[in-house]
């Protein structure tokens, strides 16, 4: 079982989740999503993900339970494998803007993120860098929520 070097598990997780599973919600993450956050954190520095255990208001960035937050229900953050990312040395377009070497303009499918192989789901137009872990037999979904 991979637990992330960077961040800790009330991290990944809402409250919620956090108080009913404890530590054991490493089991039901997938290792590769993990082990991309690892790499997004050893490339970019410190982001944050969920901040409720330190007293801040971000609880919904990454898995959660159907309810706790009003979204999709299809999606990745109810799958164990979406995050909500807020870097603290870039803002989230110039992250973006490193990670794809522009900022995304329209909707589409990229063939893969250089170094980023594992992430299949980026959003744009947003103050955080929204991304997502999953089976990858397309490429990499750039949208914008809006």
């Amino acid at each position: 079982m991979y637990k992330c070097k960077y961040f800790t598990i009330e991290e990944l997780v809402s409250p919620n989740v956090y108080d009913a599973k404890g530590d054991r919600c490493w089991r039901w993450f997938n290792p590769i999503a993990l082990k991309g956050l690892d790499k997004l954190r050893e490339k970019f520095g410190p982001i944050t993900i969920n901040n409720y255990s330190t007293g801040q208001q971000r609880k919904f960035s990454g898995f959660h339970l159907q309810g706790e937050f009003n979204r999709s229900e299809f999606s990745g953050h109810r799958q164990w494998g979406a995050f909500d990312l807020k870097p603290h040395r870039l803002t989230a377009e110039e992250m973006r803007i490193e990670l794809l070497g522009h900022e995304p303009t329209e909707n589409g499918i990229l063939p893969s993120i250089e170094g980023f192989e594992e992430i299949t789901e980026l959003e744009y137009g947003i103050s955080w860098v929204h991304v997502r872990f999953c089976s990858n037999i397309d490429g990499v979904l750039v949208y914008s929520p809006n």
